[in-house]
């Protein structure tokens, strides 16, 4: 029996520790800046407050509704293919989406529909990176360490 009495004392399981610490960090900064940009867009372009926190609040739905409906079909996928693979595929286009949305913004071209498709491909993203990632625990550390 291995003298590891910590799931930490894996090499794999503090990789997987510090990824994932790293990923809940940064898709939370993706969702406070894409909505903090569809807000200050919606009053630059003269809408009250209650007009541009409205934005904000549907910014905050179109996230939401992807990871709602796709929760199913997700946990799914993410049983049946290579989890490392699946989580791997969804961060991609994520990243993709960012660097898009970071594209317009320096050249001065986002608006807020680029904001609204980009929030639903992140919670489209978020609806697999979650099951994925979720369920690579187990497979590296034993059983008796979960």
């Amino acid at each position: 029996m291995s003298t590891r009495t910590h799931p930490l004392h894996f090499p794999d399981f503090r990789f997987f520790w510090a990824a994932r610490l790293a990923n809940v960090c940064a898709m939370s900064m993706v969702v406070v800046v894409i909505g903090w940009q569809a807000y200050g867009l919606a009053r630059d372009q003269g809408m009250s407050i209650n007009a541009a926190s409205l934005r904000l609040g549907l910014i905050g739905l179109v996230q939401f509704l992807p990871l709602f409906l796709m929760s199913p079909f997700t946990g799914l996928a993410a049983d049946m293919f290579d989890r490392r693979r699946l989580a791997q595929a969804a961060q991609l286009l994520d990243l993709v989406m960012i660097a898009g949305l970071a594209g317009a913004t320096w050249a001065h071209a986002i608006s807020l529909p680029m904001l609204f498709a980009g929030s639903a491909v992140h919670g489209f993203v978020r609806g697999f990176v979650g099951p994925a990632m979720s369920s690579l625990a187990p497979n590296l550390v034993p059983r008796h360490m979960l």
